[in-house]
């Protein structure tokens, strides 16, 4: 699994979940994955390889301010800086995931404003063998009047939760790369 988080001071003004903010969810998501994130650390891809440790993360400080740009810094977690805004960083980040990995590995592309549960890798995992895209974000938005109360979805039980098809979620989802290189031009 190689994951790829994206962060920014320039997020559009929304209600956030109190007690929240960009370092509490960026530390969060650091916890949430930090055996995806060491895990190549002790148990390398390659034995003979002599090469420095690079954890499979990135971070997409995008216009980030120097306290923020600070923070990411400050993890020990690779990052590059950009100014491409919401959906261009997005498509740096899918960019970056299909020029990097391979088409069976699961990448998780990860917006600055989510909490996880300690078992976000291994939910994303068993979703993977369920569909081609998944989020471990339930939209409120398809609980309103404009899906008349709720979606007509067909619901799966997992091991560890449980899943439903969704006409949409939000730019944090998962996926196997070959699927990205199979929809890259939608």
């Amino acid at each position: 699994m190689k994951l790829y988080y994206r962060i920014s001071d320039k997020s559009y003004e929304k209600q956030k979940l109190i007690g929240t903010n960009k370092e509490v969810c960026f530390m969060n998501f650091c916890k949430a994955f930090a055996p995806v994130i060491f895990d190549s650390l002790v148990n390398p891809p390659d034995e003979s390889s002599t090469n420095l440790f690079e954890p499979p993360v990135k971070v997409f400080c995008d216009n980030c301010d120097r306290k923020t740009t600070k923070m990411v810094d400050s993890s020990g977690l690779p990052y590059s800086v950009s100014a491409e805004g919401n959906a261009g960083s997005l498509r740096l980040a899918i960019k970056t995931a299909l020029e990097e990995c391979n088409d069976n590995e699961l990448v998780y592309f990860c917006e600055d404003d989510y909490l996880h549960k300690e078992s976000a890798p291994v939910l994303l995992e068993e979703g993977i063998k369920r569909a081609d895209y998944v989020t471990l974000y339930d939209h409120p938005d398809k609980y309103t009047r404009f899906y008349n109360g709720g979606e007509f979805s067909k619901v799966i039980k997992t091991a560890s939760s449980h899943w439903r098809y969704t006409a949409s979620t939000c730019m944090t989802f998962g996926c196997k790369v070959k699927t990205l290189r199979e929809d890259e031009e939608i």
